[in-house]
Order: structure tokens, then sequence, then C-alpha cells
């Protein structure tokens, strides 16, 4: 509304989705030198996480600015919860703050506590405060009851009542392997809704198995 109003037109709508792209490029840039160490790693990262296709797909999409908006706060709360430490606590405020601006975009920000333990238990291998946790996981969870009261009131729930919930609760399972598929090997990108009940979903069998390896890796991080 605010792009209409100054009266940017579609070139400059796709102009301010290809700036928040560029924000969260180098804030993932950030991320991943804060991470490893290494600028030169950090780079390689960040330039096959910003023409990846999947990443692209929602920055050419003018509707779908909700998603680099959000991705951009993301970021920004992972990269002020890493500099987080017991004796710099203004970084925490600033993760939870970030957190929230990410939410007020789109609420699928709620996954922010999964980012953060696994870079604290895998990569920094420093856990902070029990406190802290607990924290960011009740926000998320006030994110995900608000988002789905929300779409309650708005009737975006009304047919998804009509299908058991194991059939969905499976049918989030594959779409997590086509994703994962997709981000290995990026192809039919435009199918929006996977929903095929009564037939059952559909598995990537390359996301399936690069889910695995990488909860096989996990889990041997976290023994080692």
């Amino acid at each position: 509304m605010l792009d209409y109003s100054l009266g940017w037109g579609f070139g400059g709508m796709h102009l301010q989705n290809i700036l928040w792209h560029a924000a969260s490029a180098l804030m993932l840039f950030l991320v991943l030198r804060e991470l490893f160490g290494s600028a030169g790693a950090a780079l390689v990262g960040t330039l096959v996480w910003s023409v990846h296709p999947l990443r692209v797909e929602s920055v050419v999409w003018i509707a779908s600015r909700k998603d680099v908006i959000s991705t951009f706060f993301l970021l920004a709360a992972l990269l002020a919860w890493i500099k987080a430490e017991p004796d710099r606590p203004g970084w925490l405020v600033a993760s939870i703050a970030f957190l929230l601006l990410g939410a007020s975009a789109k609420p699928s920000v709620m996954v922010f506590p999964v980012f953060a333990l696994a870079v604290d238990l895998l990569v920094l291998r420093r856990p902070k405060r029990t406190d802290a946790y607990l924290v960011i996981v009740l926000l998320s969870f006030l994110i995900a009851v608000e988002s789905g009261w929300a779409q309650r009131i708005g009737g975006a729930t009304f047919y998804s009542g009509l299908i058991p919930v194991w059939y969905r609760m499976l049918n989030a399972c594959a779409s997590m392997t086509v994703y994962a598929g997709n981000t290995i090997w990026p192809s039919d990108l435009a199918i929006q809704c996977m929903i095929r009940y009564p037939q059952m979903p559909r598995f990537s069998p390359v996301g399936l198995l690069a889910i695995l390896l990488a909860v096989w890796w996990m889990g041997r991080e976290i023994r080692a």
C-alpha cells in the first residue's frame, strides 16, 4: 500500500523486494562469518543462497514480500543471538526484538528456536542459559497461537477441518522432503498446494535422503 501511495508502480515494488533480499544476503554473510570465522566461506555460502531459485522466487513475486522481510529479520535475530553472551544481554534483547519484527511480516519465523539451538549445539558448542531458550520458545508458541487464531477468523482453516489430522501431519512431512529435494535440485517450483486428499502425499526420495543424512550428522555432532 505504501509503494502504491508513493506512485512507485511495479518497477518500484520489485526494486524494494530486491533491496530487502540484498540486505538479507548481507545479514547472512555476517552470520556465516561469525559462525565459521572465514569471510571466503561466508561469501560462497551467501552467493549460493542469494541466487538459489527457492530464494529468487520470493524476490520476483511482489506479493511474496512477506518472505523477504521476515527472512531479513530472522537472520538479524540469529546474528544477535550468536553475539549474545552473559556479559552482553543487550544482544539477547535485540534478538527478541528482531524476532517480533519478523513475526509481524510472517509467522514462519516461529522456527527460530530450532536455528538458535542448532547453532549453539552444532557449531558454537556453547549452550546459553536455559531461561534464554524458554523465552524464545514461549515467543514462538505465542506467534503460532496468534497465527492460527487469525487464520481461523479469516476462514483460511475451513477446508483443513475437513481433512484428518493424521493426513495433515503426513502431508507436512512430505512437504519437508519436497522442499529439501528442491533445495538440492530445484524443479516444479510453481506448485502452490500439496494437499491431494484423499490421495497419499508425495514424498521426494532425494529430499528424504537429504533429511536422513542431516539428522544422522546432527546426531553424530551432538554425541561428539
